[in-house]
């Protein structure tokens, strides 16, 4: 392989090159080797690609006469077991339910990408028809409307959410996105993405899951006047969601958030003694179900980018 191809990363999270995806497939089956290396365990947007490229990877060993010997590996009983259940069990659609948060603003407007493309580990398969069911909460956990859409093979549709409440400069709240086929078969790509677009920006993200009692943490330089760091919440669980966000440098007490049920919260927590220019880690621990997103915005919110945690 040339080495520009080795260099190229794979899993942006562990910053898995190319090349040593390939050293870690090498003598190891695909469960060690996401074990070892963590390969798409946090955003999981590369795991198909993950999977592709150890399955085609070089994995011959040299025999003591210098031979390159094709390595037999025995596949692990687990992996023995499905195989025989895909055999004899019957394809059933099933669903998948994911939820992301809805900003309304000034200038802002939020896109839903749905998509159903056929493709499989770089093949083009035939994949069924997908339905795709939208719930649309406000913060509080409201329903406001409902939605579906049905997404044939190949196809693709956006489905745009504007318009800013009344005397506020920023708000959020939800759309819940449930996904399944019209039929038994392959389920191609079908992660939708979401798009928010400000007066000066424009950012593109795909849905991740919730996870149950969220936490994390990230740094980032203090840079009051011209970048603001926002977190959004969104609960998908029918009890409420407690939120604490603190920061590393600091002693003081944590600032407390709660999230109603099927509710959505936008937080922007302040350092009271931070100097500018000092780096600050900002941290959250949660208690319930749901998911965060971190938001660098300028003052004005006229340029906004959006990231997992």
């Amino acid at each position: 392989m040339p080495e520009d191809n080795r260099q190229e990363i794979v899993c942006g999270c562990f910053n898995l090159t190319r090349g040593n995806l390939e050293k870690a497939a090498s003598g190891s089956n695909f469960e060690r080797f996401l074990e070892e290396t963590h390969a798409g365990s946090r955003c999981t947007a590369c795991l198909l690609d993950v999977e592709y490229l150890f399955v085609n990877a070089p994995k011959d060993r040299t025999s003591a006469a210098g031979h390159h010997v094709a390595r037999q590996e025995r596949r692990p009983l687990k992996r023995r077991i499905y195989d025989v259940l895909d055999r004899i069990a019957p394809q059933i659609p099933f669903r998948l339910t994911n939820t992301i948060p809805l900003l309304s603003g000034r200038g802002i407007v939020e896109r839903l990408w749905l998509v159903n493309q056929p493709m499989v580990l770089g093949k083009k398969v035939g994949v069924p028809p997908h339905r795709f069911v939208l719930t649309v909460r406000d913060g509080e956990g409201r329903v406001s409307g409902r939605e579906r859409h049905d997404v044939g093979c190949g196809e693709s549709k956006a489905i745009t959410f504007s318009g800013a409440p009344s005397g506020e400069a920023l708000s959020v709240g939800s759309v819940e996105i449930s996904r399944w086929g019209l039929s038994p078969g392959v389920r191609g790509t079908t992660r939708p993405h979401f798009e928010v677009e400000a007066a000066r920006s424009n950012t593109t993200l795909h849905i991740q899951g919730a996870a149950p009692d969220p936490r994390a943490w990230l740094t980032a330089i203090h840079a009051p006047g011209e970048t603001r760091i926002l977190f959004t919440a969104v609960n998908v669980a029918a009890r409420p969601l407690f939120l604490e966000f603190d920061f590393a440098e600091e002693t003081t007490a944590p600032m407390r958030i709660e999230v109603p049920p099927f509710g959505a919260r936008v937080i922007e927590p302040s350092a009271k003694h931070a100097k500018p220019g000092q780096p600050l880690t900002y941290r959250y621990r949660g208690r319930g179900r749901g998911k965060v997103h971190v938001m660098t915005a300028s003052p004005t919110l006229d340029r906004i980018a959006l990231d997992h945690l």
